[in-house]
């Protein structure tokens, strides 16, 4: 049966080594977005795999995330440079 929503379009981040997601210009996440990136967080930390970073430029947004401790999950970056930069 083949995936499909949101979880199907991540199934590749499950296991990829490195990854960053961009959410430059989104002024809001829905939480059901929230809910599948802490799932995809969860495995991967079961997995060994390296934490993702986000991308986010929105002041609001990584306001609301840090708010939340979202950021021990997924390190949040301003631009995909400094992202990709973070993994050394």
């Amino acid at each position: 049966m083949p995936h499909t929503g949101l979880h199907g379009q991540f199934l590749a981040l499950y296991t990829s080594e490195c990854i960053v997601i961009d959410f430059s210009g989104i002024d809001m996440l829905h939480p059901d977005f929230l809910a599948e990136l802490s799932q995809l967080w969860r495995q991967r930390e079961r997995n060994g795999l390296l934490l993702g970073r986000l991308v986010i430029d929105s002041p609001n947004v990584r306001n609301a995330l840090s708010a939340i401790g979202f950021e021990r999950q997924w390190p949040i970056f301003s631009t995909c440079d400094e992202a990709l930069a973070s993994f050394g």
